[in-house]
């Protein structure tokens, strides 16, 4: 008991206490935490607290109710800290709040919390390396037995627990926004170990299928995809969506005038102008929406299927190409270069894969 509770120093008494012999209130709790500090708890009686009580003639349970309370809880916290909870503690547990005179309602919330707390700190522990054995499974529940946490409660902290570990574990291999098969079938294998099945809604997995195929792209794994188009005999399609096509033109802006000029004066308000006009019309490069369609990307061309007309560019014909957000703008050897844009959740895996094969068309 020596190791649970502290002794403390009883306060001093003031003038009028020395002289009639009293002493302070506080010092009727001091000396209750003190018998709990100095005696085995076995062998302190109801009779003892009673006679700490008749001497200070205060009611030690109810004045200082919290402060006795609390010398429970510091004996429970010490009972569940090993994890076995036996049934010596806790024939313990019961002697201690019979002599402190504390009920059911005294401290049932209060230990329900520091259980909660151990049981979930436990459930973390064990399923820290997202692996769960039987044995730590077998030990969880017999903690959780000795406890008197309800049934539905305790599987709510397993349940939570475990799913939570889970999440953990997805969120951190999303973090780079690439799912390589390492990081798959560690998921799958924390997922089964720990008897976790997860919910994912649609949107969530059609990110997860976009991190998989990025990684594989990066990795020259390219999809094979069926396309409604007449493709050569060894020609495949890796990648199609809606697109919208771009280009360059030229267009005239204005007409500036320039050269000596002079105004004579015909009549009041009326002026003959007359020099050189000098016409100097002034142009600009406008990119310009030439048609929306439908965009694919195979092992031999990019392939741009408008409304009037189908358009392709060979790999090897294109020098450069510059990503963005929502498309691409491609450089070629020759000819008009276009931009080509697309809805942004489909702009990564096309540049991707663009990129991949073009440094394929020239290895």
């Amino acid at each position: 008991m020596k190791s649970i509770f502290t002794v403390l120093p009883l306060a001093k008494k003031n003038f009028f206490q020395r002289i009639f012999n009293g002493g302070p209130d506080e010092n009727s709790f001091i000396e209750l935490n003190n018998l709990l500090a100095t005696t085995p708890l076995s062998e302190i009686t109801t009779d003892d607290v009673a006679e700490i009580i008749a001497r200070y003639e205060v009611d030690i349970t109810r004045h200082f109710k919290d402060r006795v309370t609390n010398l429970f809880f510091t004996y429970f916290e010490h009972c569940i800290s090993d994890k076995s909870f036996g049934l010596d503690e806790q024939s313990n547990l019961q002697h201690l709040k019979k002599i402190l005179q504390l009920t059911d309602a005294d401290v049932s919330e209060g230990r329900s919390k520091i259980e909660e707390g151990l049981l979930i700190q436990e459930w973390k522990s064990a399923v820290a390396d997202g692996r769960l054995t039987k044995e730590e499974e077998a030990a969880l529940d017999q903690l959780a037995a000795s406890m008197t946490l309800p049934e539905s409660m305790v599987k709510e902290i397993s349940a939570l627990t475990r799913e939570l570990r889970y999440r953990e574990e997805l969120n951190s291999a999303m973090k780079n926004q690439r799912l390589t098969a390492e990081e798959d079938a560690e998921l799958e294998a924390i997922s089964k170990s720990l008897s976790v099945t997860p919910q994912f809604d649609h949107a969530t997995r059609a990110t997860l299928d976009r991190f998989r195929m990025l990684y594989q792209v990066e990795n020259g794994v390219l999809p094979e995809l069926s396309a409604d188009i007449n493709l050569f005999k060894d020609e495949v399609c890796h990648f199609t969506c809606a697109a919208n096509w771009h280009e360059y033109r030229t267009v005239t802006r204005r007409v500036n005038y320039g050269g000596p000029a002079v105004s004579i004066k015909i009549m009041r308000g009326v002026y003959y102008r007359a020099g050189s006009m000098n016409v100097q019309p002034v142009r600009s490069e406008v990119l310009q929406h030439m048609g929306t369609g439908q965009l694919y990307l195979t092992n031999k061309r990019l392939i741009f299927v408008g409304a009037n007309k189908a358009t392709t560019i060979r790999y090897e014909k294109i020098v450069t190409m510059n990503p963005y957000s929502d498309g691409v703008e491609l450089i070629k050897d020759a000819g008009k270069s276009p931009t080509i844009t697309v809805a942004t959740s489909n702009a990564e895996l096309m540049n991707l894969m663009l990129a991949r094969l073009i440094s394929n068309s020239s290895a």
